[in-house]
């Protein structure tokens, strides 16, 4: 079983690739895979029974989670902004788990294509909480006093 982490991201760009994300995350599941798709040629290896499969392999070492996400809460449906920009924006929030870490290098990417993200996320089990905002990763472990309020806080 995974050390699950848990994630509120906030999207906001373009609107046509933001509709895009939102559809693909709202009805089919999909996130780290719609940004960063798993390419076809991995996608045909076959699995030689050793070890872990090509796929996991590749998720792992481009989106830094095994898995795509899960537990997607939306906590704010798609806003199509007013059109005071030159390129029409939307925006929409949501909440969700990957399993070991945050998928850095999805956000990375969608900053890269000129989408803002900004994510908090916290890794449980480890003590290790981090935020993606403006194209920059910073992460920490809580300190000794953060653990004990938290642990004040659910007793």
């Amino acid at each position: 079983m995974p050390n699950w982490c848990e994630q509120e991201v906030y999207i906001h760009g373009e609107t046509s690739m933001v509709t895009h994300l939102y559809w693909e995350l709202k009805e089919r599941k999909r996130f780290c895979d719609v940004v960063l798709p798993i390419p076809l040629e991995v996608i045909g290896q076959g699995h030689d029974g050793m070890g872990t499969s090509p796929q996991y392999d590749w998720r792992c070492n481009k989106w830094n989670t095994k898995w795509e996400v899960t537990n997607i809460q939306i906590m704010e449906d798609i806003v199509h902004g007013d059109d005071h920009y030159p390129i029409p924006t939307s925006y929409f929030r949501f909440v969700c788990k990957t399993a070991w870490d945050a998928p850095i290098p999805v956000w990375e990417k969608l900053h890269r294509l000129g989408i803002e993200v900004q994510a908090e996320y916290e890794v449980e089990g480890c003590d290790i909480v981090g935020e993606f905002a403006l194209g920059e990763h910073h992460c920490r472990t809580l300190t000794d006093e953060e653990i004990k309020e938290r642990e004040e806080e659910d007793a």
